[in-house]
């Protein structure tokens, strides 16, 4: 079937020799794959050469780095990952050619869902030296995800209009707080629970809604 286009993985059990035949199918058909749906847990293919792929949606829970493993990044225009854990590396987008480098060029749509439980832990490494370019990026959903100051301006300078923001209030600061924003619609739900302090939740919650006031559609 060479000419497949569209790809979805989903299995009942995660052993290995289930893991290996979805990966060998992927590989076989990543040259010519659009879109591709990877359910199963853990499980990340080799895409490094998957030129024409334009859309991602795959599941990280219980992810974990393995050498070698990377996506083509530059002709994604879609990308969600779901359940991203602690361990999750942006330098899977990178490549040989360019290590310390992953640009998005086509990306206009994207979504990170973490998981609520380990969202107080430092969820990407602060000392990271891997740049991200997003200079398509329009629509962003981030919940219960933690990104570095360099990649949130990288993502804030660019064309991104509309912004769903799910966890701390000091998290949604690091967005709102860049004045360079072309943002026209803003969704907050900030976790207070989780926060431990009512006197920096309403300092926050005041800076983030006096500075957004421009944006035309705030919830």
């Amino acid at each position: 079937m060479p000419n497949v286009t569209r790809l979805k993985l989903e299995s009942a059990t995660e052993d290995d020799v289930m893991v290996d035949f979805l990966a060998e199918i992927a590989f076989l058909y990543r040259r010519n794959m659009q879109k591709f749906e990877c359910l199963v847990k853990g499980y990340l293919p080799q895409l490094h050469d998957a030129e024409k792929l334009k859309h991602i949606d795959m599941s990280l829970c219980n992810w974990e780095f393995i050498p070698g493993q990377s996506i083509y990044p530059s002709s994604l225009k879609y990308l969600r990952m779901r359940a991203i854990n602690v361990k999750f590396d942006w330098s899977i987008f990178s490549s040989a050619t360019q290590p310390h480098n992953a640009c998005f060029d086509q990306l206009r749509s994207l979504n990170l869902y973490g998981n609520i439980r380990e969202y107080s832990k430092r969820m990407f490494n602060e000392e990271i030296t891997l740049a991200l370019e997003f200079p398509a990026l329009e629509f962003l959903t981030i919940r219960y995800i933690r990104l570095t100051p360099k990649h949130i301006k990288s993502i804030m300078l660019g064309p991104l209009n509309q912004l769903e923001f799910s966890g701390y209030s000091f998290d949604a600061l690091c967005f709102v707080k860049h004045k360079h924003t072309r943002l026209k619609k803003l969704t907050l739900n900030f976790e207070r629970g989780l926060e431990h302090d009512d006197a920096k939740f309403v300092t926050n919650s005041n800076f983030i809604f006096s500075n957004t006031s421009k944006i035309a559609n705030v919830n």
